[in-house]
């Protein structure tokens, strides 16, 4: 056998069971090693919700500036994984049901140039008041319970359990048939509270968590609890748009009859709309990256979570045109700074370029404009009437296009 390239090849995965207001929560980072040298120097980069207070860490700390954290971890030997955790506080301030958002960043020596692996872990969950213990839930592109999964999503399963019973449970087996729309080599966990042996057999995952010593919620609530996730892809021949993909689990413990969890529903992506948008640029601008004439046709996953399709028709003005001789455009986005990302409701927007801003439009990805508004070199936003997706921010002079910039919203 002839190894092809030395180097370490991270993946990290970072995922809270539930989040608790005016309560500690804990955040389960897990880091794999899928390459073929022992990864050294690493270093992780969590970037914690606004209303996450950050408490303590298994990880060393290595730095913090508000809620953006630096942890050195040891190293990590090739196929080996490396499990951590962060406790924190959520603010009692928050209102039931908001959503929080956190990633995780990997920084490290020798890294393989595959680009396979997931080196930036991205979560959105809401904050919960009661809830089913043992239950399951999808997170869509790290979206949790997104009901649309895309073409091309990533899709991840998170099952949590808790011991209700009276009595320390020694073995908790979780048990999963995915069916047939899944390719089974591309099932594999990612996460997971205790230390855990997985297989798969035909449609099903298996995963046992041998000697997991799990307390009951009466002798210790905060210790009762666990969970597993794991991410799984499409085979090849895809499902029919529009298709139902269910899911359920069962949670055994011990000798005891299994839990059965609740039902988990996404819609395959659907084809429902085409719309035509006719734009016009002057010599050497671009428009979303296309600069010259034409007729153009883009796919977009748009906030619906169904496929459509935009034709776009391009003119391009002649420089003797009075659109094009009104100022010299200045296209660097490096002028422009837009935050935070993805946003919520407020868009912090700091434009540094010489031109005077009159006026902006927020366009969906199809090109339909649904903002706009007087702009200058700083302003803000108030995008709370926009669904969760990805826009396009142009800022202008009167009708003239200065600068354009992607954001997204999530919620």
């Amino acid at each position: 056998m002839k190894v092809i390239d030395e180097c370490a090849d991270l993946s990290v995965n970072s995922t809270t069971p539930f989040l608790r207001r005016c309560f500690d929560n804990t955040y389960y980072i897990e880091v794999y090693n899928d390459g073929t040298e022992v990864a050294e120097n690493v270093e992780m980069l969590l970037n914690l919700d606004k209303h996450f207070e950050f408490l303590s860490s298994d990880m060393d700390l290595i730095s913090q500036n508000g809620t953006a954290l630096s942890f050195s971890i040891p190293e990590i030997l090739p196929r080996q994984n490396f499990r951590g955790h962060v406790t924190f506080n959520l603010s009692c301030e928050v209102e039931l049901g908001e959503a929080h958002y956190s990633s995780a960043e990997l920084i490290y020596d020798n890294p393989c140039n595959s680009g396979t692996r997931q080196m930036i872990a991205f979560e959105c969950r809401e904050n919960i008041g009661s809830y089913d213990p043992n239950d399951k839930q999808t997170y869509v592109d790290d979206i949790l319970n997104a009901v649309v999964i895309d073409e091309d999503s990533s899709i991840e399963h998170l099952i949590r359990f808790q011991n209700t019973g009276t009595d320390t449970a020694f073995t908790v087996r979780v048990e999963d048939d995915l069916g047939e729309a899944f390719e089974l080599s591309e099932i594999y966990p990612v996460s997971a509270s205790h230390d855990y042996e997985w297989e798969m057999f035909r449609n099903k995952l298996s995963v046992i968590f041998n000697d997991i010593n799990l307390v009951d919620s009466l002798s210790n609530e905060k210790a009762s609890h666990g969970f597993i996730k794991f991410r799984a892809k499409f085979k090849d021949k895809r499902p029919n748009p529009g298709s139902v993909i269910n899911n359920t689990a069962a949670i055994y413990f011990d000798f005891n009859d299994p839990i059965i969890t609740n039902t988990v529903g996404n819609y395959y992506l659907c084809k429902h709309e085409s719309v035509t948008v006719n734009a016009s640029i002057c010599p050497g601008e671009e428009y979303e990256g296309y600069t010259g004439a034409g007729t153009y046709v883009d796919d977009f996953f748009i906030s619906m979570g169904c496929d459509s399709v935009r034709i776009l028709e391009l003119e391009i003005l002649d420089l003797a045109d009075s659109a094009c001789i009104t100022y010299t455009q200045e296209l660097s986005e490096s002028m422009l700074a837009v935050y935070p990302v993805p946003t919520q409701d407020i868009l912090n927007v700091r434009y540094a370029g010489s031109t005077k801003l009159t006026n902006y439009s927020i366009k969906d990805i199809v090109g339909r404009e649904v903002m706009s508004g007087a702009a200058t070199s700083s302003f803000q936003i108030e995008t709370g009437g926009l669904t969760s997706s990805l826009y396009m921010l142009q800022l202008m002079r009167k009708d003239k296009i200065v600068v354009n910039k992607r954001v997204v919203v999530a919620r």
